[in-house]
């Protein structure tokens, strides 16, 4: 029956995987084949008397932003970059002028005059197949989408929001990106006159400065931990450090002066404004085998890479206006109308073994069990009276060693006040944070959900310890979490443990703070896309909560 069984499962593993297969490899060569010419996003850029299409616009932005002599997935990043601030400054009306985009556009007789046939074919293959691999994608954290700030070089680490801005962004954290040291444009020096810098200075600020006042009073103000200038003091004037450093045409504002020679010496440090993503650390991560979206995670942290063609479902256009505009953009949804086709056959075909197999087994199931009855019924009086008797006693026995455990349990008591700090269940980051008061993107069901705990990327076997001393209230398998322990902290405390295999601990029984309760298994359908994890959910008084506010 086993071998059987198994014969079964693999015919319809083969009846469903087939078709997803061929429907992957022709969406691949519907990708491979998209025409910008006639392609519609949704999305325009007004140019005049003509509209350009939004991933069309890209192309032409694309290499005056990032370098074509870079890494395919370092342009890839740059690409959902670009993407992700033109769609998030356009807003609700899918619509912006050109004039009010800071971005540089060229046209291709230009790229080529500038680069020659030969470079500019190698550099039109690079920015396509950057947009074309990355098409619709775009940066949200909770469902919104980010201000994608990027820089050519840093210090060695990103610059953190909170210091620039004054306040926290999630997705603007500081990150090491030590490898920028080693960029040749990590350092530069600028030298300047005196008489020079007051006239550039009187230009912008419209105001009188004299040399003396430079020469005795021009000193930095406001600094970063890691050197950012915020505000310079030259005479008695404020600059803010952006603005001194476009005026003077610095590559950054991370910078510091020197006396040279009767002159000024400016040192300035890396490329750019330091947030968000490093192109050149963003480089080195690529040249390590990381994917664009591994590079995106890194810099944006807590964010998600999305398809803004589920962005405009979530905005009020219909299905059939997205079926439509994909229809349009040749992308033929036959092959899967054909995939799910072929699933539901196998599906039928499946469950129509299954009960034939099914009946068999409980009929052959039913004669065993009453070959057992009769001969049961053939044993003398004496024997049935011995077994009678040893079933009472070793039943006795049972119930004496469960009420003396459920005593020592009971005995003992758990309580959590809710301030002190839990231990993490295991080490890893957060694929899905905890979020019941608007919807997060699941993607391996496609769709916006709530979701009611947090899920921790682990690797299939890692132990999952407890943590707090806990009681273990109950152990069940759910079809999303897979075999769940739910442990009780006391004063309406609980903890859900889910994606669970090799369970160690028992209903009713006690645990303490970093006890091994059981071991990470292979993630449910549900998650197969986010990859392997721990589920950990909160609640108090059976309500959920953040598990983040009691983690240590």
């Amino acid at each position: 029956m086993r071998y059987k069984m198994t014969y079964i499962l693999f015919l319809f593993f083969l009846l469903t995987t087939i078709p997803y297969i061929i429907t992957i490899y022709i969406n691949k060569e519907n990708k491979k084949n998209i025409s910008f010419e006639n392609y519609d996003s949704g999305y325009k850029i007004q140019d005049k008397d003509q509209d350009i299409d939004l991933e069309s616009y890209l192309l032409k932005i694309l290499p005056g932003q990032i370098s074509m002599d870079q890494e395919e997935e370092t342009i890839k990043c740059q690409a959902v970059i670009l993407r992700t601030d033109l769609i998030r400054k356009m807003g609700r009306s899918k619509k912006i002028k050109m004039e009010s985009i800071p971005y540089q556009v060229y046209k291709d007789e230009q790229y080529k005059n500038k680069l020659g046939d030969r470079a500019y074919e190698i550099m039109d293959q690079k920015r396509k197949k950057a947009v074309k691999e990355t098409i619709g994608k775009v940066i949200t954290y909770k469902g919104a989408l980010i201000e994608p700030y990027f820089h050519a070089v840093s210090v060695g680490m990103t610059l953190d929001a909170s210091e620039w801005f004054g306040k926290k962004i999630p997705y603007l954290r500081q990150k090491e990106s030590l490898s920028d040291i080693e960029s040749k444009d990590y350092m530069s020096i600028k030298t300047i006159s005196y008489q020079r810098m007051q006239i550039i200075l009187e230009e912008h600020m419209k105001k009188k400065i004299t040399i003396q006042q430079l020469q005795k009073n021009l000193r930095l103000l406001t600094v970063t931990k890691n050197g950012y200038v915020k505000q310079i003091k030259a005479g008695s004037c404020i600059i803010s450090g952006e603005d001194f450093a476009r005026w003077l045409q610095l590559a950054s504002n991370n910078f510091y002066f020197e006396q040279y020679k009767g002159n000024l010496r400016i040192i300035c440090l890396g490329k750019g404004n330091g947030l968000g993503l490093s192109q050149y650390g963003a480089d080195q991560m690529a040249k390590q085998g990381k994917t664009y979206q591994k590079i995106l995670k890194y810099y944006y942290p807590k964010t998600m890479i999305q398809n803004y063609m589920n962005k405009q479902m979530e905005m009020g256009k219909t299905m059939f206006e997205v079926m439509k505009m994909r229809k349009n953009n040749k992308q033929n949804p036959f092959p899967l109308r054909k995939y799910y086709g072929a699933m539901i056959i196998g599906f039928v075909f499946f469950l129509g073994i299954m009960a034939y197999y099914s009946a068999t087994f409980r009929q052959r199931r039913d004669q065993a069990k009453q070959e057992v009855r009769l001969e049961e019924e053939s044993i003398g009086a004496n024997n049935s009276a011995t077994q009678e008797k040893t079933k009472t006693t070793t039943q006795d026995k049972r119930e004496t060693e469960t009420t003396a455990q459920m005593k020592r349990t009971m005995s003992e008591s758990v309580t959590y006040n809710g301030t002190s700090k839990l231990t993490w269940p295991i080490k890893g980051n957060i694929i899905l944070p905890y979020s019941v008061n608007s919807t997060i993107y699941f993607e391996s069901l496609d769709q916006y959900r709530i979701n009611k705990g947090i899920l921790i990327e682990a690797k299939k076997g890692d132990e999952v310890k407890a943590v707090r001393k806990a009681k273990v209230r109950e152990i069940k398998k759910s079809a999303e979490y897979g075999q769940t322990v739910l442990m009780d902290l006391g004063n309406e405390y609980t903890v859900l443990y889910g994606q669970l295999k090799d369970i160690r601990v028992k209903e009713g029984t006690m645990v303490n703070a970093g006890e091994v309760i059981a071991k990470v298994a292979e993630p449910t359908s549900y998650y197969t896309l986010e990859g392997t994890n721990l589920y950990f959910q909160m609640e108090k008084d059976k309500k959920s909560v953040d598990p983040l506010k009691y983690l240590e």
